[in-house]
């Protein structure tokens, strides 16, 4: 049996036998654990945390009130887009108020021994020693509960939370955000989630991409950035009513009109997951760039290693991670991209977008893009590209509509949220 479906039985089977997590059901607060396979290697600082923590307090909550009856959680992320994405919805409607986790500063920690802590640490143990699982995902899961016991604890500890009418949060199916939407759900408040990437459903067949995206929700509603992930939502067997869809809010306050494109286009790499996509794309792009006299640039995934890639590019053609993939998008003549969520970014900017064609099952099942999966087809591409502009422009139509949301991202944000103003 794989791991995850071992995780999977276990939580199901003792959801509410983990001390201190009484009221909260553990198969969706360790949703992660069961949906997405581990690619993370532990650290000591999770064995130092994991063991520390009923002593130290890495972390603190922060409640900024505006005088709002909508609350967002926040916590710092090295995803720039992340930021963006909950700074903009916590700025609608005059500002919601903010619960922001942040770290505490080494000279102000302070030692404060937790006796109840150490007691349901050994109740875990007990727990997850009987999961037939390797012991770096048993650890994992102990680093998990650790963490979320202590921001359950400051939970509580919020004077009047009872009182919100609604709290968003980035993603809901993520250790601490489902922990928050868990206590909110048991105040009776109304939970939503928001999407941060590109979310689908994969097929029953589909042996390499776990339900990660849907299996974890348990939100009352999702703000989805298209038609698309609203109807990968309902293929997840998620009620309609409880997907709405709203748009990127990573885009909320930008202008979406195109600048004059400029004479090179841009390869949006995917994480390194898809090593052999990407070398690929980048070798078909430097002999597209090269014949049909156009620049080509390299934006690489943000977790991506690019040392694995030296000698494949020069560093003049790798743009900065830091670089604004929306000035990109209104600049560039067309985009290569495999499984990239930019290419739900690129149809808000009309950008021409012609999709590598991977082996591995298909993100976007369904949706006609103009693909190419060798030199010969995108050469074909660039030929259509340059003498029939009238058919990539339909491709660029149709995309849209399947791939965004219908009228103003902002309007659309701002009217749901003033159903719980």
């Amino acid at each position: 049996m794989r791991e995850n479906s071992v995780l999977d039985k276990y939580f199901s089977e003792n959801k509410f036998l983990f001390k201190g997590f009484e009221s909260i059901d553990i198969r969706k607060l360790l949703s992660t654990r069961v949906y997405q396979k581990n690619k993370k290697k532990l650290r000591f600082k999770d064995y130092l945390r994991m063991l520390c923590g009923g002593i130290i307090d890495y972390y603190k909550l922060d409640l900024q009130k505006r005088g709002s009856s909508l609350l967002i959680y926040k916590h710092y992320s090295s995803r720039f887009g992340f930021n963006r994405i909950l700074n903009n919805v916590s700025s609608i409607n005059d500002g919601m108020d903010i619960l922001e986790r942040k770290s505490i500063s080494i000279k102000n920690i302070k030692l404060k021994f937790n006796f109840s802590y150490y007691r349901n640490l050994l109740n875990w143990i007990y727990h997850v020693i009987k999961i037939n699982v390797k012991n770096d995902i048993r650890i994992f899961i102990l680093c998990d509960l650790c963490f979320a016991y202590k921001l359950f604890l400051s939970l509580k500890e919020i004077k009047g939370f009872e009182r919100y009418k609604a709290i968003t949060v980035l993603f809901d199916a993520a250790v601490g955000d489902n922990l928050v939407v868990q206590f909110a759900q048991l105040n009776k408040i109304t939970t939503i989630t928001l999407q941060h990437g590109h979310f689908n459903f994969p097929d029953e067949d589909d042996k390499v991409t776990p339900n990660s995206s849907f299996g974890g929700f348990i939100s009352d509603y999702m703000l989805a950035w298209s038609h698309f992930t609203k109807n990968e939502a309902i293929r997840a067997q998620i009620p309609e009513e409880k997907i709405i869809v709203a748009g990127n809010p990573f885009y909320i306050d930008s202008n979406l009109i195109e600048n004059e494109r400029k004479n090179y286009f841009c390869v949006f790499l995917d994480a390194d997951v898809m090593y052999e996509e990407n070398i690929q794309m980048i070798k078909i792009a430097k002999i597209i760039s090269d014949n049909f006299e156009i620049r080509m640039k390299l934006k690489f995934h943000p977790s991506s290693n690019k040392k694995r890639y030296n000698g494949l590019f020069n560093e003049s053609d790798a743009l900065k991670n830091s670089a604004d993939n929306g000035e990109i998008l209104k600049e560039v003549r067309f985009i290569f991209a495999c499984s990239s969520s930019l290419i739900l970014e690129a149809v808000l900017f009309k950008t021409p977008i012609f999709r590598y064609k991977s082996k591995v099952n298909d993100v976007f099942q369904g949706v006609e893009f103009l693909y190419f999966s060798e030199l010969e087809e995108a050469v074909n591409l660039m030929k259509t590209y340059r003498d029939n502009p009238k058919k990539i422009q339909e491709n660029v139509d149709y995309l849209e509509d399947i791939l965004s949301c219908s009228g103003n991202i902002k309007k659309n944000y701002e009217n749901f949220y003033k159903l719980f103003e």
